[in-house]
């Protein structure tokens, strides 16, 4: 097991959240409070992947290999692929003008 404290901690991830783990055995976790999503190689490389500008609470790997994140502060969720490019991809309750309240956790 790898002991990957230190450059979680130093690649800014405060708070972490998540984590998925896909099938090579990369980790990704979500900085709630700064917005950032790493990756965790199973080497132990700690890659920032993209700065989402917003609070990501959870983070969950899509059958494609791509990442799915809840961002609590602007009340979304967005598809991000493996080179950091992020989509909404929902913001509001269906048939409704309702927007996502700080949505969290998510499982696929």
């Amino acid at each position: 097991m790898i002991d990957v404290t230190w450059q979680i901690v130093a690649s800014g991830i405060v708070s972490p959240e998540g984590p998925a783990v896909d099938r090579d055995g990369n980790v990704f976790l979500v900085s709630r409070w700064t917005g950032k999503v790493v990756q965790v190689t199973a080497e132990g490389v700690v890659h920032e992947l993209v700065d989402t500008g917003g609070k990501p609470q959870s983070v969950a790997l899509l059958p494609t290999g791509q990442l799915l994140l809840a961002d609590a502060e602007n009340h979304v969720l967005q598809r991000m692929t493996r080179k950091g490019k992020l989509t909404t991809i929902a913001s509001r309750v269906d048939g409704t003008s309702e927007e996502f309240l700080g949505p969290n956790d998510l499982v696929v």
